[in-house]
C-alpha cells in the first residue's frame, strides 16, 4: 500500500502526525504513536497541526502538543531541566 496525505492525497513530502494524547519522548517513533500522515503543505495550511521549531519538519504535532514558542512539549521540558 502506498502512503499518501490523509487530506489531499499527495504522495511526496509526507510527515507523520503524532497522536494528540501520546507522550512521545522525541527519541524513537513507533507505529502506534502515529495518528495520520500528511504532506508538509497540508500541515503548513492547517489550523490543527504544526511543526516543532526545535525538531524541524520530520514530525508534526497537534497544536496542543506545542508550547507558545512553537516547541514540542517534550523538547521544552528537556531544555528547562
Amino acid at each position: 500500500m502506498i502512503e499518501k496525505c490523509n487530506y489531499c492525497g499527495e504522495l511526496e513530502e509526507l510527515v507523520p502526525i503524532i497522536k494528540e494524547n501520546d507522550k512521545f519522548d522525541g527519541l524513537k517513533l513507533h507505529t502506534g504513536q502515529i495518528d495520520k500522515t500528511m504532506c508538509k503543505r497540508c500541515v503548513d495550511n492547517s489550523f490543527k497541526y504544526g511543526f516543532c521549531r526545535g525538531c524541524g519538519e520530520k514530525l508534526a504535532y497537534h497544536l496542543s502538543q506545542l508550547n507558545s514558542a512553537g516547541e514540542c512539549l517534550q523538547k521544552h521540558a528537556k531544555e528547562s531541566l
